[in-house]
């Protein structure tokens, strides 16, 4: 997973989880907080996972998440592949679908 850019989101959060692994990178407003570790370590989990799955280069993963880390990870996942992260608004239902 290399870029041409040093400065794009995953490489900013690749830094802060070396720098500051501890500190919170996201606040969800349930009360659960996720540091920059977990947040580098997880996203780099499901950047795997997807790549597994065969996901490539430039290629839509559409998903369906309610506002959770785990959005995060898939869109930071997608980031990493440079896939193109495409979530469905979950307030679709009948025929919006």
């Amino acid at each position: 997973m290399d870029f041409e850019h040093a400065d794009l989101m995953p490489q900013r959060v690749a830094r802060l989880a070396h720098e500051r692994p501890s500190d919170p990178a996201l606040l969800h407003v349930d009360g659960s907080v996720l540091n920059w570790a977990d947040a580098h370590h997880d996203s780099l989990r499901w950047a795997h996972a997807l790549e597994r799955l065969g996901v490539k280069r430039g290629e839509p993963v559409v998903t369906v998440f309610v506002n959770s880390f785990e959005a995060f990870h898939s869109w930071m996942a997608c980031a990493w592949l440079g896939a193109i992260d495409s979530p469905l608004n979950t307030n679709y239902k009948g025929d919006w679908l």
